[in-house]
């Protein structure tokens, strides 16, 4: 299945999440080190990231932008973790600079994993029409 990096710093969170994700047949990593993550995205090494507004020392929108803005990686979908009492500031926002979707702690495991899904099927989605783009001929 797919690849996910979780960037969080709740390592209970964390290991309910991979125990989620993993049921399913996804293979997860868990980090507080973004740069590694956003390195291992670069490299072709993640289908998808998680990446919680609540690390510390780390600014999630400064994250997202250089996944966004990196060739190799504009096309990762992103789900930003939020607490339910920032959720409604937070998503619109994170959205607005690439993210995919975002998903409210507390985490309920049918919604994580729908949300996942979703988006690395869209992401799938979107490269097959990007291919099938680059192979059509070209009208003169």
């Amino acid at each position: 299945m797919s690849r996910i990096v979780i960037i969080d710093g709740d390592a209970a969170a964390n290991a309910w999440l991979a125990g989620v994700l993993e049921k399913p047949g996804h293979r997860v990593t868990t980090t507080t080190n973004a740069q590694w993550a956003v390195d291992e995205a670069a490299r072709g090494a993640v289908d998808l990231v998680l990446l919680s507004t609540a690390v510390p020392d780390i600014d999630s929108f400064s994250v997202l932008r250089k996944l966004k803005e990196r060739a190799a990686t504009t096309e990762i979908p992103v789900l930003m973790m939020t607490d339910d009492s920032e959720a409604p500031d937070i998503t619109p926002l994170a959205c607005g600079l690439g993210a995919s979707d975002s998903v409210g702690r507390p985490f309920d495991a049918y919604d994580v994993t729908f949300r996942v899904n979703r988006a690395l099927e869209f992401a799938s989605l979107q490269n097959d029409w990007s291919l099938r783009a680059l192979a059509a001929p070209q009208a003169a």
